[in-house]
Order: C-alpha cells, then sequence, then structure tokens
C-alpha cells in the first residue's frame, strides 16, 4: 500500500494505494507520462499537457514517510534553477512497485528537471515549448424552430450551408480549424421568412468579436477557440396576407448583380446571385419581372405556390396565407475566340505556335494562364465568358511580330458586341541582302479591309496598298520621300515610322538610303470600332454582326481579303456555331 500526500502548484491534494509485493534495500524510481508504467517506460522528455507520473519499488516500509520533490527552472533558459514545481510526501507499505501521478506540465516549463523520492533520483527535460500560431473558429446555427432551412454564409471562411434539423444532411455547426490569428469577417445572407435574431460569440478572454449587418468579426488570438451562434427566427406571416418570395439561382456566381421591376410593395430591387427577397401583400395578382443583365441569358422563371395554385411570375394571383416562391434561373453566356495564325504574306497557317489569355496583361504567358497550340492549319480557339480579353501570341525566334505594333496583343471585348476577325501579322527575319539597295512600304491597320491607301513617293507614280500589305522598290542610293495621301473615309492616321536595318530611323520625307541598306517605312492607321470589332489589329466592320438563334448564335463567314476565312477557317467556324457571341482572331507571319 502507497498513501501519498502531494503539494503541487496549481494542483489538488492527491492520495492513491497500490499494492503489490515489496522487494527490500533496492529502492529506485522513474517517471512515465500520462499513467503508471514499468521501468522499461521510462520518460525522459515531455512536452506541454504531459502528466508526469512517478514510479519506484523496493522502498522499505519502515523508513515512512518518503519526501518527494520534482525541481528545475520552468520558465525557459532565462529562469532561475532550483525552483520546486511539485512536492510532497509518501509512505509505502510491503509492495513491489508503487506509482502516483506527481505534475501536468505548464506552457512555460522549458528546462532540466530532477525527480527525488525518498534519496533516490530520476530526471527528465522539457524542450520544443512553442507558442501556438493558431485558433479555431466555430460558427453554430439554431433555428427557431428547428428546420430544414439552409442558412447560407460568406466571408474571409469561405462560403457554407448549415441547418438546424436532424436528418444529417447538413450540419449545423462548422469548425475552422488552423486559422492564423487575424481578423474574419462572417456574414449570414438574407432567407426568405426567417430574421436573423441574434449572433453571440464565446470563447477566450484575449479574442474579441463585434457584430455587424447580419453576421460578425472575429478577431482571433493564436491557441484560442472562439464559437459564434446565429439564431434565426422563422416569421411569422398574418393570416390575412399571403407572401412573395423571389429567389435568384445563379449558380456559383455571387457577385452579379441582377435588377427586378415589380408592382408588389416591395418595389423594384436587385438580387445578387443565390439571395433571395420576400414581401408580405394583401391578397391579389402581382407581378415580378427580371431585367436583362449583360452577359447572362434567363433559363427559367418557375413559381410554386404553398396551396398547389398554378402560378407564372407575371400573373401572380395570391391568396390568404399563400406563399409563392418565384425562383429566376440565369446562365452565363459563353462566347467563343477563334483564329489564324499566319505567315506574312502568303497567307499559310502556321502550326506549333502558343496563343493565349493574358489575364494579367504583362505580355507574358504565366503559370494558370489558359492557353493552346494552333493545329496544322494554323488555327485556335478559346470558349470564354462574358467580358474583355487580352490574347496575346508567344514569341518565336525568326519571327519579328508587325501587328499589332510592338508585340502586342489584341483586346477582345465582348461589351462592344464583339464580333470582329483580327490578325497578327509577323515577318521571317532573314539577314540582310547587301546586294539590294531598297524602300519597303508597310500598310497596317488595326482591322481588316480591301480599302485603298493612297501613297506619293518621289520615285515612282503614286500607288496604292491595301490593309496590312506592302511593297517593296529597290532604288539607288540616295534621298527620297515618301507619304500617304487622301485617307479613305473614317479611318485615322496613327504612325509613320521608317527603320533602317543598319540601325536607327530615317524622316519619311527625307530619308537617306545608303548603298545595300533597307528602309521599311510602316504607316498605321486606326478606324475606329462601330460594334463590330476593333482594338489592335484586326476585326472590323466588315465582318458580320452575330446571327441570334435562339439561344445559340451563329457568325456567318465574310470572304474579305486577308481574313483568312478559308477552308480551315471555315471548319472552325462550323464548329463554333452554336456559342453565343464568335470572335475571330488571325495571327500572321511572312518570310521575305
Amino acid at each position: 500500500m502507497l498513501v501519498v500526500t502531494a503539494i503541487m502548484l496549481g494542483f489538488s491534494v492527491i492520495s492513491m494505494s497500490i499494492s503489490g509485493v515489496f522487494a527490500a534495500n533496492s529502492g529506485a524510481i522513474w517517471t512515465t507520462n500520462g499513467d503508471c508504467g514499468g521501468e522499461a517506460r521510462d520518460v525522459n522528455q515531455y512536452q506541454i499537457g504531459d502528466v508526469v507520473y512517478i514510479n519506484g519499488s523496493g522502498f522499505d516500509p519502515q523508513d515512512n514517510p518518503y519526501d518527494w520533490s520534482i525541481e528545475g527552472k520552468p520558465g525557459g533558459a532565462s529562469a532561475d534553477p532550483g525552483i520546486v514545481v511539485a512536492s510532497g510526501s509518501a509512505s509505502v507499505a510491503g509492495d513491489v512497485s508503487f506509482c502516483f501521478e506527481a505534475y501536468t506540465v505548464q506552457a512555460d516549463d522549458d528546462g532540466e528537471y530532477g525527480v527525488d523520492f525518498g534519496g533516490k533520483g530520476d530526471n527528465y527535460r522539457v524542450e520544443g515549448i512553442t507558442e501556438p500560431t493558431t485558433g479555431t473558429i466555430v460558427i453554430q446555427k439554431n433555428a427557431v424552430p428547428d428546420d430544414a432551412q439552409n442558412f447560407s454564409f460568406t466571408g474571409e471562411l469561405g462560403v457554407f450551408d448549415l441547418d438546424d434539423d436532424q436528418d444529417g444532411t447538413l450540419l449545423n455547426s462548422q469548425s475552422f480549424t488552423d486559422l492564423t490569428a487575424d481578423t474574419y469577417s462572417i456574414t449570414e445572407s438574407a432567407t426568405a421568412g426567417w430574421t436573423l435574431s441574434g449572433v453571440a460569440c464565446t470563447g477566450e478572454t484575449d479574442s474579441t468579436w463585434q457584430t455587424t449587418q447580419g453576421g460578425v468579426d472575429v478577431t482571433l488570438v493564436a491557441g484560442e477557440t472562439v464559437t459564434c451562434t446565429f439564431t434565426n427566427t422563422q416569421d411569422v406571416v398574418d393570416p390575412g396576407e399571403g407572401t412573395i418570395v423571389i429567389v435568384k439561382n445563379a449558380g456559383n456566381d455571387t457577385e452579379t448583380e441582377f435588377s427586378f421591376t415589380t408592382d408588389t410593395t416591395l418595389g423594384n430591387f436587385s438580387l445578387f446571385g443565390s439571395d433571395s427577397n420576400q414581401t408580405l401583400e394583401v391578397p391579389g395578382t402581382y407581378s415580378v419581372s427580371e431585367n436583362v443583365t449583360t452577359g447572362w441569358t434567363p433559363d427559367s422563371v418557375v413559381c410554386v405556390s404553398s396551396i398547389q395554385d398554378e402560378e407564372t411570375s407575371d400573373s401572380i394571383e395570391l391568396d390568404e396565407s399563400e406563399t409563392v416562391t418565384c425562383t429566376f434561373t440565369n446562365s452565363q453566356d459563353r462566347y467563343s475566340v477563334r483564329g489564324t495564325k499566319y505567315e506574312w504574306p502568303t497567307e499559310d497557317g502556321l502550326p506549333g505556335w502558343t496563343i493565349f489569355i493574358d489575364e494579367n496583361a504583362n505580355g507574358l504567358l504565366d503559370e494558370g494562364e489558359d492557353s493552346t497550340v494552333t493545329d496544322q492549319s494554323g488555327n485556335y480557339s478559346f470558349e470564354v465568358l462574358f467580358g474583355e480579353y487580352s490574347i496575346c501570341e508567344v514569341q518565336q525566334q525568326g519571327y519579328t511580330q508587325i501587328v499589332p505594333a510592338d508585340n502586342g496583343c489584341h483586346t477582345v471585348d465582348f461589351g462592344d458586341d464583339e464580333s470582329g476577325v483580327r490578325n497578327f501579322h509577323n515577318d521571317r527575319s532573314e539577314t540582310p541582302d547587301r546586294d539590294v539597295t531598297r524602300i519597303i512600304v508597310r500598310k497596317v491597320t488595326n482591322v481588316e479591309t480591301s480599302d485603298l491607301f493612297t501613297f506619293l513617293a518621289d520615285w515612282t507614280e503614286n500607288f496604292t496598298l491595301t490593309g496590312n500589305s506592302e511593297e517593296a522598290f529597290n532604288l539607288d542610293p540616295g534621298t527620297y520621300s515618301i507619304t500617304e495621301v487622301d485617307l479613305p473615309g473614317g479611318w485615322l492616321h496613327e504612325s509613320t515610322v521608317c527603320t533602317s536595318d543598319l540601325g536607327g530611323q530615317e524622316p519619311n520625307d527625307e530619308i537617306g538610303l545608303s548603298e545595300g541598306e533597307t528602309v521599311t517605312c510602316v504607316f498605321t492607321n486606326d478606324k475606329p470600332s462601330d460594334g463590330g470589332g476593333g482594338g489592335g489589329g484586326g476585326g472590323g466592320s466588315r465582318n458580320p454582326e452575330p446571327e441570334v438563334l435562339g439561344e445559340q448564335t451563329e457568325i456567318l463567314p465574310a470572304a474579305a481579303p486577308n481574313t483568312g476565312v478559308g477552308a480551315g477557317g471555315l471548319d472552325l467556324m462550323g464548329s463554333l456555331s452554336t456559342l453565343i457571341g464568335l470572335v475571330g482572331l488571325s495571327f500572321v507571319n511572312r518570310k521575305k
């Protein structure tokens, strides 16, 4: 029998008895973690929360009582040694062994410790003590009365749903662990037929919280847990009134705002995806309609009556105590960006070129950005949602991009009813031929066109070029001038740049041409978009507007010069004709 009296910092007095067979004159002690154990389980290292048990055997009961203690330096390396963290006395009987709980390791106990029982010793070490770096937030749902209604939450913890019933499909609480110390906002979405009557939080003292409109902001301290309960009370309907509930279903979209027109007392209003609104009305006939939202197509409107009446949103016949719920479902419009990679001026399609959507507008293909590779005919395509996009190509050695200028990208904006064709023109770089002295006049336009642009040169008669074309003139060394005159209607002059293959630039009205030199003069013109295209090289009013086919849109092919709508282009066109909206972009390279 062992009787233990313990004095431990922060612990109550403990006494216990253990029976066994006494082994005389061979007293020994050891420590174990969490419970009693044989000497083979001797533990020499502990961490926060571990419980130190003192075990022993072979002590003579005639020497009772025995004093015991645990001495060390809690508080880490900077603390003073020799602090007794637990002590007491114990009397042993004729037992083989004994064991008792002596001490629980505290958060600041980093260091070496010695254990003494009746002059017999053992030791252990507490190390690796670190402050906690994360905490936990628990969100609970309390519905009054309990109900299968789902309640949606948003905020820094993400989007999730809770309910308060017994079916187990959804839980009534969710725990968010391993959260860094920070402030977290949690908001409950409005739920038709229910009122958020309160948000109450509990937790350790260092963490704080502040209720907000429809939610709470929790400032979480590492190592702590905060539990917030959202209580909702079901609304009571006046027996003389009915309820109209409007629900917006836009899939996973929670950022688009959809507007509604109604003759109810609610008035015109807006909802975000997955939101709802409701109004109490006297019996009568009401209507609710959804306004057009750019980039979205109405799929269905379904109205359900609590008394099984047939209802439509444009004629809701509301009875006393009836609830009519109308759900407006929309899907995002899908558009196609397509095009061909060409070599200038042969119009040959180039396979193996990478085309990408430049999401961050840095002109580079970054990890995670959508990309594709042109096929054997040089064709590519993307399916995208409504919005504005920057379409670029990955440059390849041996080619110089001409259109858009300065290795630029195409801009595609479906908000402008975009349906144009754009071309990327690239010139194959070759070693200059020093046996030839020449001036190349190049016309660059932002859209494909057969309009004629007139040039006045002092070495030849007036001549014309169509959009995105060029002409070379072999000349003798000397000084020359070239200007563009009489622009076609609707075109604006953007720039004129003459560049020498020997380096540097020349003024177009005084080109100093040396033996074996090639000077390329690029005249760039822009035709502002009229809703049929525009922006950075390609597309334009020569392409037809989309033909709307119910919920589909087909772009009919246009036989315009340099559009790249050949056999390969038409095959691609057919495969995309069922998509809403179509943009064709072409990338063209030239071999000298």
